[in-house]
């Protein structure tokens, strides 16, 4: 037994307390009068064995070794740094009473969270021995050669490893509960750079998966360069490593070399990742279109060439399988309506069709109203996902009337005597006698422009035919001065329509 571990064992016998090993068997991680609790170095069959050598330093990253703990000492842990990658041990050695092993070779019968947080404290100055006073000699000659000294070697600490650039291929990877994002990334790989004077024996991956407590390890593979100097990797996958939460995904590396020196990257805490997890939200609806774009026609008689039906289209894509798309529309003025769509009208796409006389989608205030659709489609598990809500435009189709030829007489116009205008007209959306008016803008005696309207006269016989006297008063000019006309009607449905333009001229009587 070590001293360390003699010393450690008389103190546990001074307290009373039972048998070191039994302590560490059964107790795990045992908080006594000395205020900390046991350690052991990992790879052993039993709690608190340890196996190869742990280097024991004065400070965490300072300072050479003080000694190596071979395979089976025992420790006892009174602190933590703060990220818990070093414990501070008991060291009842002459000139200090505390030193630091690294955390990450060891595996802790208890939890080292409960250690207390510390400090390095100094080396504690130990004044040498007082020496007894020599006695006077009486000098005596001697002419004998004098042997020249043999040179003591001087002990060389060993150097920890040195490690660089530790990083992942990418920032974030996805667990897929059921191909639901199969173009995500699923895979990561970490890479770091390790040298050292002697050789590496060993780098290791330590990572947490979202929800863990804990850190697990796996050893890093060299991809290149020398166990000196070197690249070393390794890599996770979702599926393969359980990491089946979305959060955050811990990690750091540890390099050892061959005689038991570590370093970690980053010094104190880690690095991290993004985890994502992809759901089943519904089937993929996208490209929903509708064939006449926001606008739709409403053709009451039927009579005119306006696009009056769209088709409603729409991909749908789902790994569970497609059970149903249903298009949703609201007519104005009324509730939801629905109706099914189908794969097989149009290829790769699903169609349903909407006709404004057929669906009776009607204009209750014109002159314009508006349609709502959507569409919504279910998966063989019964997820659904829809479309947002699209609005068509609907305008009543508005057939232009047919004008004869207008004219008026007697000619000239002129203020002696009333002259009358003609003309017929005839709309398949259907006017009356009442319904048209001509539109006149003549010259007045200043030079100015005037325009009026008069309602016409209106007699059916196949088309319509208007008239309406016109005699210009004395605001009129007269000296051969030009005026023009045309008629206007309205169909029953509101739509306008303008007859081509006529001209003349006035003179006076």
């Amino acid at each position: 037994m070590s001293a360390v571990g003699a010393s450690l064992a008389n103190a546990l016998g001074a307290l009373g307390g039972p048998a070191t090993a039994a302590v560490l068997v059964t107790g795990g991680l045992v908080a006594g009068a000395l205020g900390g609790g046991f350690i052991a170095a990992s790879g052993s069959s039993q709690p608190a064995t340890a196996t190869g050598q742990l280097a024991v330093y004065p400070c965490p990253d300072s300072g050479a070794p003080l000694l190596m703990v071979q395979a089976g000492q025992k420790l006892l842990a009174t602190g933590r740094t703060e990220d818990a990658a070093w414990l501070r041990i008991h060291f009842p050695e002459p000139g200090r009473t505390e030193a630091w092993v690294q955390a990450s070779p060891l595996q802790v019968n208890g939890a080292i969270a409960e250690l207390p947080v510390a400090e390095c404290a100094p080396e504690i100055e130990v004044p040498p021995p007082a020496l007894a006073e020599a006695p006077t000699l009486s000098p005596v000659e001697d002419n004998s050669p004098t042997p020249a000294p043999t040179p003591s070697p001087s002990p060389t600490a060993n150097a920890r490893p040195s490690l660089s650039g530790l990083s992942a291929s990418t920032g974030k990877i996805s667990y897929d509960t059921g191909n639901y994002c199969p173009n995500a990334t699923t895979r990561v790989t970490f890479r770091v750079r390790a040298s050292d004077d002697e050789a590496l024996a060993a780098v290791t991956l330590n990572w947490r998966k979202p929800g863990a407590s804990g850190f697990s390890q796996v050893a890093m593979n060299r991809v290149a360069g020398s166990a000196a100097k070197g690249t070393w990797e390794a890599s996770l996958d979702t599926g393969a490593n359980r990491i089946t939460s979305a959060g955050r995904l811990a990690y750091y590396a540890v390099g050892t070399d061959t005689s038991g020196a570590s370093r970690r990257i980053p010094k104190n805490g880690s690095e991290a990742i993004t985890v994502a997890v992809c759901r089943n939200t519904g089937p993929d609806i996208s490209n929903a279109k509708s064939s006449s774009g926001s606008k739709l026609f409403w053709d009451p008689l039927g009579v005119g060439s306006c696009q009056t039906a769209t088709n409603l289209t729409a991909r749908v894509k789902d790994p569970d399988g497609v059970k149903s798309v249903t298009l949703f529309y609201k007519r104005p003025g009324e509730a939801w309506a629905s109706k099914p769509m189908n794969d097989q009208t149009i290829k790769g796409k699903w169609y349903a069709n909407l006709d404004t006389l057929g669906d009776k989608i009607i204009i209750p205030s014109p002159p314009t109203a508006t349609l709502r659709w959507y569409i919504k489609a279910v998966d063989d598990t019964g997820k659904s996902s829809q479309t947002g809500t699209y609005s068509i435009t609907i305008k009543r189709c508005d057939t232009e009337a047919s004008f004869g030829n207008s004219s008026y007489s007697p000619t000239p116009l002129n203020q002696c005597r009333p002259s009358t205008i003609y003309g017929s007209a005839s709309d398949p959306d259907g006017i009356d006698g009442s319904s048209a008016v001509v539109v006149l803008t003549y010259v007045r005696a200043d030079g100015s422009q005037k325009t009026i309207r008069k309602r016409m006269t209106g007699t059916r016989d196949g088309p319509w035919y208007y008239h309406v006297q016109i005699q210009p008063d004395a605001g009129w000019s007269t000296a051969r001065a030009p005026f023009s006309w045309y008629i206007e009607t309205t169909d029953q449905f509101g739509g306008v329509s303008k007859g081509g333009a006529s001209k003349g001229y006035v003179s006076s009587c």
